[in-house]
């Protein structure tokens, strides 16, 4: 089921805000005016990281995604890609896929290392019914 904030005018939303271009969640990283009662918009994937650029009529109306982020702890990577985690208040979940990018190669290089360090924090993000690992830094314990 796909969900969405709110419906906006897209000369309403700045840059950095989040906006659905072609049926994918993407945040807005340039806006200017281009001719009478147009706007070019060029907005990033925040899944895949391609580029969408559109001119858009100033009045009309799109939809602004729900954007979540959840920080887990890394617990384990296995051969196959999936990632085991530890959510703060204790919860495991399994399944997530590693990137298949250069984070992932990143991410897999950085958890062998710092296991003496307290291990690594992974940053999912979820929107439109996908979620993704998309960022990841040194676990920093609250407790």
């Amino acid at each position: 089921m796909t969900t969405f904030a709110r419906r906006a005018r897209i000369s309403s939303l700045k840059v950095t805000d989040f906006v659905v271009l072609n049926n994918r969640p993407c945040r807005i990283v340039e806006r200017y005016p281009n001719g009478h009662n147009k706007l070019f918009v060029a907005a990033t994937d925040i899944f895949t990281g391609e580029c969408t650029e559109q001119t858009i009529d100033v009045r009309e109306r799109f939809d602004v995604p729900h954007v979540f982020t959840v920080h887990y702890k890394l617990v384990n990577i296995s051969s196959e890609g999936t990632v085991t985690v530890l959510h703060r208040d204790g919860a495991v979940r399994t399944g997530l896929k590693l990137p298949d990018n250069a984070l992932g190669e990143q991410i897999r290089k950085a958890f062998t290392e710092c296991q003496e360090e307290g291990g690594l924090d992974v940053t999912v993000t979820q929107s439109m019914g996908e979620e993704h690992i998309t960022s990841f830094g040194l676990w920093e314990n609250d407790a």
